[in-house]
């Protein structure tokens, strides 16, 4: 127990150091908090509303980019055509779409969960270090953003669009760090494009 306490009273110095500490116990409450998800990795209940839906777009996505070669511009098998490259729940342009292409639709998106999880942590502790938060208070925000429910519940049931609101916090650091240096912009316009 003294090991555990100690390591918070590290926290509270604002060193490097201690910076890359907070950034590795994120990592490890991440993961931790995601363990549900990658205890059975190949495995998605039935009984989830939209995950049939999205997985199934997720499919389509994956299969036009592997199989013919090409963007996801549009689906025949959805509604009898439907443009799939402009729906908001779109995956392709992700950065994080790579995972699904290697791993496979139902891997990939568990780790695309995990890592946007681990992504919006780091994202909202540089965000509240920015605002001149303490080192130890800056790990509070990220706990309160995305370990309400609001985010694992919308995950849990299948919305995986909503896992772009972890590029938030990384947009108001952009925008806040652009005010003394005109590239931090650039930065915050890629953000918002991911959004």
């Amino acid at each position: 127990m003294k090991r555990f306490l100690s390591f918070f009273k590290m926290l509270k110095d604002s060193g490097l150091k201690n910076r890359i500490l907070s950034v590795l116990f994120l990592v490890l409450i991440g993961v931790f908090f995601a363990w549900p998800v990658l205890r059975n990795i190949d495995y998605w209940p039935a009984s989830r509303h939209d995950a049939g839906v999205n997985l199934s777009m997720i499919f389509l996505e994956r299969s036009s980019v592997v199989d013919f070669s090409q963007f996801p511009l549009w689906s025949p098998a959805i509604q009898g055509g439907e443009p799939v490259f402009a729906q908001p729940f779109c995956l392709f342009p992700s950065p994080f779409f790579f995972l699904i292409i290697i791993f496979g639709e139902l891997i990939g998106i568990k780790i695309y969960i995990v890592l946007s999880l681990v992504f919006g942590l780091c994202g909202m502790f540089l965000l509240s270090r920015q605002l001149k938060m303490q080192t130890f208070s800056s790990l509070l925000p990220g706990f309160i953003f995305l370990f309400s429910s609001t985010y694992s519940l919308l995950v849990a049931e299948g919305a995986y669009f909503y896992i772009t609101i972890i590029w938030f916090p990384w947009i108001f650091w952009s925008f806040i760090n652009g005010r003394k240096d005109f590239r931090y912009l650039f930065l915050c316009s890629l953000f918002c494009l991911l959004v």
